[in-house]
């Protein structure tokens, strides 16, 4: 025999536990409070990526180039630079002294090295001064593009300085006071200056201009 109850009988009887254990068995178990847990759905599809935003304001300005931090010692990293710089072009006159100076800041104190004609210049041979180069009684043969570099690890700065010497003409093979020549010979005079600018060679017999048909002069040599 079967027996119905409606649910306001039911949830009575629950209530006063009316009902035999068997009924548990009989009656849904969403009646007797009991919640079914549903399946679980399959993960949607993800949606579109959004819209990039706005860019964001610029941060702080950082430090140059020429200027950088230090921050193991303190102070201020910085390229080397001239503070005393000579003129691009020198000229003097043979057996003067010279004084070249290079003089520059930066941090690390910048190293400074010189070199002729781009070869590192032998300190043993010229007289180095406090961040200058001395040339002492100079010589036609020390001219030449003298350069000043100042390194450190930050960087490198150079100049350079052209150094011209003027040399005063003077004989390097003087000409015989006197000479034998013979009759129908050609007879050949030999006069070697040197000087700086070069000097102009002119041959004069008692002070007056030789003839040309007779005399043929190339500078240093007079032939007769």
């Amino acid at each position: 025999m079967l027996v119905f109850y409606n649910d306001d009988v039911l949830n009575a009887l629950i209530a006063h536990q009316v009902l035999p254990v068997y009924l548990d068995a009989l009656v849904p178990r969403a009646l007797l409070g009991r919640a079914v847990r549903g399946e679980e759905s399959n993960r949607g599809v993800p949606g579109p990526q959004g819209k990039r935003g706005l860019r964001g304001p610029p941060g702080p300005p950082g430090k140059s180039a020429q200027q950088r931090t230090n921050h193991r010692g303190g102070g201020q990293l910085e390229l080397p630079h001239f503070i005393s710089k000579p003129s691009p072009t020198i000229t003097v006159k043979e057996t003067q002294n010279v004084l070249i100076p290079c003089k520059a800041n930066g941090f690390p104190q910048p190293v400074i090295t010189w070199y002729k004609n781009g070869h590192l210049i032998e300190k043993e041979r010229k007289y180095f001064g406090e961040r200058s180069l001395n040339l002492e009684k100079i010589q036609f043969q020390d001219r030449g593009v003298y350069t000043c570099t100042a390194e450190n690890l930050m960087g490198r700065a150079e100049l350079s300085v052209n150094v011209s010497v003027k040399v005063p003409a003077k004989f390097i093979t003087e000409p015989k006071r006197s000479i034998i020549a013979y009759k129908t010979w050609d007879t050949v005079l030999q006069c070697d200056i040197f000087g700086y600018p070069s000097p102009v060679i002119t041959w004069t017999r008692s002070g007056e201009q030789l003839s040309v048909k007779r005399h043929f002069s190339n500078g240093s040599q007079l032939m007769i």
